[in-house]
């Protein structure tokens, strides 16, 4: 648990030294609700911060290699239902 929480401080400074406007407001949005996440953890929901990480990750790709990416594929490429929820 503690490397995990050291990975993310320096991928947040990371981010914070190098990336860009965007990808440092996706940043900082993800880390507020953590916080709100840690403050209230008997009723978080910590499905919450799937959406933001799955941005970050769209922002940062672009950011490198100015490939733009629909945010969709992440859920067709980690959730085995995403078919039927192309009806909805």
């Amino acid at each position: 648990m503690q490397k995990t929480i050291s990975d993310f401080k320096e991928l947040m400074s990371l981010i914070f030294a190098y990336g860009s406007k965007e990808a440092i407001m996706l940043m900082t949005n993800m880390q507020q609700l953590n916080y709100r996440i840690a403050d209230h953890s008997a009723d978080a929901d910590n499905m919450e911060l799937i959406p933001y990480s799955i941005l970050l990750l769209c922002q940062m790709k672009y950011n490198l290699t100015g490939i733009k990416i629909n945010p969709e594929y992440w859920f067709r490429m980690r959730l085995s239902d995403c078919s039927s929820m192309e009806k909805y």
